[in-house]
């Protein structure tokens, strides 16, 4: 079943992520080289056993949206994993598709050319791990969205296809499936967040700012001690609750160090937290989020990062 995104993007104030569901996906299986299964409630892949067979999952998204030029700090396709294929589980990998296809034609054998580099990897198939699965996609997406490359889709697939070895097939839902909260879809984060270095009394914690869409803008950078509710922006929720710590985070550098700044050209910035050597702030949970400032956005405010939880450690 074909899908069209079901909103535009609002180019001024992104959403913290957009979820993107799949216009056309289907699984092709080397047993069954000429069966189609397009319709199928199911979206299998890695391998059976035995003898060993090999599933491939194909998936597509619209990204025609955004605009050429634009980019994500972060893409990942989510799969739900229903069921395994036994204990343990098989590396599955995603590649960028390179010929074009239709899921209610697709089979094993009239199944398209995709790039042999692996864009990430994720094990599957283990009963004993059901659930979201996550692939990085961001280099594929981001390479439809500059028109670097054409959009054909992914496949994710055992890793070697080999004839020796184990199956754990990894059983998963299609967009054919009846719960819509369990199809596959593809997240688009458009400003992240990362922390290094533990949160020690005494210590620093270093930031990782990265808003791809916004070189040469302003950020603003928050500490909380909660990030629900958070604050109310637009249409959009900025992850951090007015407490007393986010006063602090925005009034003590001595503390909370380049919090505020200007990210570089290719939409960087990196900030700090020196961690008093205060013993009783051991155990003390926070969060850290950032904000771009946009002067032609409706609410001033441009890319909203994700919100990094910190537990203060002795």
């Amino acid at each position: 079943m074909r899908r069209t995104l079901a909103a535009a993007l609002i180019l001024t104030a992104p959403a913290l992520a957009d979820d993107l569901p799949a216009i056309q996906d289907a699984h092709v299986h080397s047993a069954t080289p000429t069966q189609n299964f397009g319709s199928d409630p199911n979206l299998f892949l890695s391998a059976t056993c035995c003898p060993r067979t090999f599933y491939r999952a194909y998936l597509q998204f619209d990204v025609t949206a955004y605009p050429v030029g634009f980019q994500a700090a972060r893409a990942e396709v989510h799969w739900y994993q229903h069921a395994g294929g036994g204990a343990g589980c098989l590396p599955a990998t995603l590649h960028r598709v390179t010929g074009a296809w239709s899921e209610g034609t697709l089979d094993w054998n009239n199944k398209p050319t995709h790039d042999a580099n692996v864009e990430s990897t994720v094990c599957v198939g283990d009963n004993f791990s059901l659930g979201w699965k996550r692939w990085d996609a961001t280099a594929v997406v981001n390479g439809w969205l500059s028109g670097a490359s054409a959009n054909q889709g992914v496949v994710i697939r055992d890793q070697s296809e080999i004839p020796a070895g184990a199956g754990r097939l990894g059983q998963g839902y299609s967009s054919e499936h009846t719960d819509p909260s369990r199809r596959p879809f593809l997240r688009l984060t458009f400003a992240t967040l990362t922390a290094t270095g533990s949160p020690q009394v005494g210590t620093t914690v270093s930031l990782a700012l990265f808003a791809p869409n916004d070189p040469g803008l302003v950020y603003v950078c928050g500490s909380s001690l909660g990030s629900v509710p958070g604050i109310p922006v637009d249409t959009r929720v900025i992850p951090l609750n007015p407490d007393g710590l986010l006063l602090l985070s925005l009034t003590t550098p001595a503390i909370f160090a380049n919090y505020q700044g200007v990210l570089d050209n290719s939409g960087r910035a990196g900030a700090m937290i020196h961690i008093p050597l205060i013993p009783p702030l051991a155990g003390v949970s926070f969060h850290t989020a950032f904000v771009t400032v946009r002067p032609g956005a409706p609410s001033g405010i441009g890319s909203i990062s994700d919100a990094v939880p910190l537990t203060i450690v002795p």
